[in-house]
């Protein structure tokens, strides 16, 4: 373990971590803009019928953007959604007896909500239960179906909270922060809230959350049972952008969790640099039942002579880890 750790934490970096992330105000991540929206434009979405619903909800969802912003209230029911483009300004609030099924469109990277994509940066913006969690509900997909509920690219100011996943080992992360490029430029997401979300039968490969770009994100109550990692911090941004996106924008830095949990699958927290050169993250309170590692900190996987073998900042930290053993991984 000594050698992996020698290897991939390297040279420091200023702003250490100084606050405990149990200790860390959300408001510092994400500052909630929708207390300010008017009546006028607080809408519910209207369910007609059995049906794709995404078309009226990106219809509603450019309205209210170009009128300066919204809320939109998904009440309980099912609704069929894919390619959910949010836009600045617009926050999505989901009764907690709403269930999200997937509709595939003609892609081979499926996406149900997209945030932040190609020439368009979004700022202001939350995806939310009003209460307890809503669901996506994915078990109906084939198996290996490739496809990502939360597709986080150039996002500023962003939150999702309050989502339940029932997957059926689709390749993806159920939460999955990249990188698009927009007038010549790539950029990642930054200043964001991920909490209170938990999946169950992920595929063995993702799991619940993937890191790829970020900057200053909170992950905090993260579970998954079954599949992955629940919080994969592996950056290989650049390799994803087919090796176009500069090293130094494909990164991640002051990235904070608290509370990761995993049961009979691979790993609570994993972490892979690729070829990044990382700021630091700093994770408190990781539990794994019956999982092959609590916390996997894997080699660069780049070769030995590639132009950046990646590291992350030595301040990072990971704190006060549990592992119960068990035999269901």
């Amino acid at each position: 373990m000594a050698a992996i750790i020698n290897a991939t934490f390297l040279l420091a970096q200023s702003g250490a971590p100084i606050t405990r992330p149990v200790d860390l105000n959300e408001n510092n991540f994400f500052s909630d803009t929708s207390g300010s929206i008017p009546a006028s434009r607080r809408k519910t979405l209207a369910n007609n019928g059995p049906g794709d619903d995404s078309g009226t909800l990106n219809q509603l969802i450019t309205t209210l953007a170009d009128q300066g912003g919204g809320v939109i209230t998904i009440p309980a029911g099912t609704w069929l959604l894919g390619a959910i483009k949010l836009k600045s300004n617009i926050h999505l609030v989901f009764d907690q007896g709403a269930i999200v099924k997937p509709k595939l469109g003609n892609f081979t990277d499926h996406s149900i909500f997209e945030i932040g994509y190609t020439g368009v940066k979004v700022s202001n913006v939350s995806i939310r239960s009003n209460t307890n969690k809503f669901k996506i509900d994915m078990s109906e997909l084939p198996y290996n179906t490739r496809i990502l509920p939360f597709n986080i690219k150039e996002t500023e100011n962003f939150m999702i909270s309050g989502c339940h996943v029932i997957d059926k080992w689709t390749v993806h992360s159920t939460v999955n922060l990249g990188l698009s490029k927009r007038n010549g430029v790539w950029a990642g997401s930054k200043n964001g809230l991920v909490k209170n979300i938990s999946v169950i039968n992920a595929h063995g490969g993702y799991g619940a959350v993937q890191t790829r770009v970020a900057h200053k994100v909170f992950f905090k109550n993260i579970s998954s049972q079954g599949g992955g990692a629940t919080l994969r911090i592996e950056t290989d941004g650049r390799e994803t952008s087919g090796n176009q996106a500069p090293q130094n924008i494909a990164r991640v830095s002051e990235i904070s969790a608290y509370n990761i949990s995993c049961k009979n699958g691979n790993s609570a927290v994993m972490i892979q640099p690729w070829g990044a050169k990382n700021g630091w993250f700093d994770i408190q309170k990781v539990r794994a039942t019956s999982c092959m590692a609590a916390v996997r900190i894997d080699r660069a996987f780049v070769d030995l002579n590639a132009p950046s073998i990646g590291n992350f900042d030595p301040d990072s930290r990971i704190t006060d880890i549990a592992s119960t053993y068990g035999t269901n991984a």
